[in-house]
């Protein structure tokens, strides 16, 4: 079972955290989007924060698609991965940490049009549990 939680037209904040806690350590992906992700993930970093509930780090992906094979976070360090990407397919390698990551009980927030990515990566479908863009059909998983 995946946990996926996935937004779009507005954010949901968390409640405080409570007395003693420590912060999610979360992972905001981004690098690419058909939206404009240059102005939407520091927002979406500025809101987690400013709840307490969250410390946020950035991994963008490389502009230039021929470099995407050094796109290699480590997924495994985090609580949440935040996924603001809808872009390249990243290398094989950084795909299965994903696949790992969410297999061994990571949480994975989808925002908004990074549910358009990686249509033809059947275990991403799987993870996000729908999609009807980035020529999705029935086979895909629900539309």
């Amino acid at each position: 079972m995946f946990r996926t939680l996935i937004l779009s037209g507005s954010l949901v904040l968390a409640a405080a955290l409570p007395a003693g806690a420590e912060p999610l350590k979360t992972l905001l992906v981004d690098g690419q989007n058909n939206h404009n992700w240059k102005a939407v993930s520091p927002l979406l970093k500025k809101s987690l924060e400013a709840c307490g509930r969250f410390t946020v780090d950035v991994a963008t992906t490389p502009q230039d698609k021929t470099k995407m094979g050094e796109f290699k976070p480590d997924f495994s360090k985090y609580a949440v991965v935040v996924s603001n990407y809808n872009g390249d397919l990243w290398p094989k390698e950084t795909r299965k940490a994903l696949e790992n990551y969410m297999t061994g009980g990571g949480g994975l927030v989808i925002v908004h049009a990074a549910d358009n990515a990686f249509s033809q990566w059947a275990e991403f479908n799987k993870m996000i549990g729908l999609g009807g863009w980035g020529r999705r059909n029935e086979k895909s998983g629900p539309m």
